[in-house]
């Protein structure tokens, strides 16, 4: 009897080391495909939530600020102003001045003055609240659009873009800030150096946007 046994003995130990390599060798395959994918979720996500041009996680990774916004309204000149961050991190103005009333008798035009501001721009948060840096360091000014007495303009200057925030034409450097899909609303936190012979009311003296708390809007 044991001789007849013995062997049977062998042959189902034989089956249940083989059944035991067979099962440990598909589990160590799954946990490898497991990790792999894992992998490559991770790699394909953007955990940081950053404005990269060659992530293809779609628009809810970027940045809600990152497009074109407009105002328009009295500084007390008349304008329209469009500003465009980049995801770069790089800043566009344009702002027109609408054309003076011409007066009883005169001849209407159509003549616009342009502005381009060209900078950068740089978020952070303090006490949980955004805020906005924003740096002008050239661009064109006084360009004259849409009329056939147009004209190029001129470089823009440090002395010429503290003149135009000085008028109210250009915000401020250091900003609060506030965004939603439709509205970006910021509110100056910086202030301008005194100006000679400035005499204000009994409270603060108002430059357009470098003072106002202004909202943009997305363009239609």
């Amino acid at each position: 009897m044991n001789r007849g046994t013995s062997p049977l003995v062998v042959l189902l130990c034989g089956a249940f080391a083989c059944s035991g390599q067979v099962q440990e060798s598909g589990h160590t395959q799954s946990d490898a495909s497991s990790s792999d994918a894992s992998l490559s979720s991770q790699s394909g996500s953007d955990a940081g939530g950053n404005n990269d041009p060659n992530d293809d996680g779609g628009p809810a990774n970027l940045d809600p600020l990152v497009g074109s916004w407009t105002y328009s309204g009295s500084v007390p000149d008349l304008i329209t102003v469009t500003l465009t961050f980049g995801v770069d991190h790089t800043l566009t103005m344009q702002e027109s001045v609408a054309p003076l009333t011409t007066p009883a008798g005169g001849t209407n035009t159509s003549c616009i003055t342009m502005d381009t501001y060209l900078g950068t721009y740089a978020e952070g948060v303090d006490g949980g609240t955004n805020t906005l840096a924003l740096t002008f360091t050239g661009g064109t000014a006084n360009a004259i659009v849409d009329c056939d007495a147009g004209r190029s303009g001129t470089p823009m200057t440090p002395d010429s873009i503290a003149d135009y925030r000085e008028q109210g034409l250009v915000p401020a450097t250091m900003n609060n800030y506030a965004v939603t899909s439709t509205a970006l609303v910021l509110t100056p936190t910086s202030t301008l150096p005194a100006v000679a012979g400035e005499s204000c009311g009994p409270g603060p003296c108002d430059h357009g946007l470098a003072t106002r708390v202004t909202t943009f809007t997305k363009p239609d």
